[in-house]
């Protein structure tokens, strides 16, 4: 999934016709890239994903996960030693928000120094804010502005987003349009302890 779609870029943002489909392929790479450079700026997912990390035991009954976003754990698995058979902890664990940090607690003792933990949790948004997706399509609009395709196009750079138009190949880098972005997006970044 996208954080947009280029149905919506097309219609709502830049009012092109959808039988039109000559920047298609062109709008489908911006939309790409535009995701990957939300994601890398918030340093977590956006949209609902699967992720797996592997924590040492703290002697509490807590572990600290490194995502914000809202998270439903899958596993738990415990490892005494890293080839060890896991003992399966899932049912004896929960997600506990505090202050706007995860951290899966465990119910029935503490995550033991030194063991290991496998922790695997759907983490993301199941429906993306509204104001992230607002971001996304500004984003992509502002790229697509810089190409050929727009008529008005080579104001400023993007990731690496080429296309040939009349014989002339348009490079460009989103890191010029984080600083507009990553404000906005600070309550989607993830934090550090």
């Amino acid at each position: 999934m996208s954080l947009t779609t280029r149905a919506i870029i097309k219609s709502d943002w830049l009012n092109i016709q959808a039988l039109d489909t000559t920047s298609d392929a062109m709008i489908d790479r911006i939309i790409a890239a535009v995701d990957a450079e939300i994601v890398n700026i918030c340093g977590q997912p956006i949209e609902q994903t699967s992720k797996t990390l592997t924590i040492m035991g703290t002697g509490t009954r807590w572990l600290y996960l490194p995502w914000t976003a809202p998270l439903t754990i899958t596993a738990v698995d415990e490892y005494i030693w890293p080839d060890s058979t896991p003992a399966v902890l899932t049912s004896n664990v929960m997600v506990s928000n505090i202050g706007g940090l995860n951290r899966a607690y465990r119910k029935d003792g503490t995550f033991v120094m030194g063991y290991q933990y496998r922790v695997t949790a759907t983490v993301g948004y199941a429906t993306v804010p509204a104001d992230v997706v607002l971001c996304a399509n500004e984003m992509v609009v502002e790229v697509y502005n810089e190409t050929a395709f727009s008529g008005d196009g080579s104001r400023l750079g993007l990731l690496s987003v080429a296309e040939t138009a009349g014989g002339t190949a348009i490079t460009k880098t989103l890191q010029a349009l984080r600083p507009k972005i990553e404000k906005r997006l600070l309550p989607y970044r993830v934090v550090t302890i």
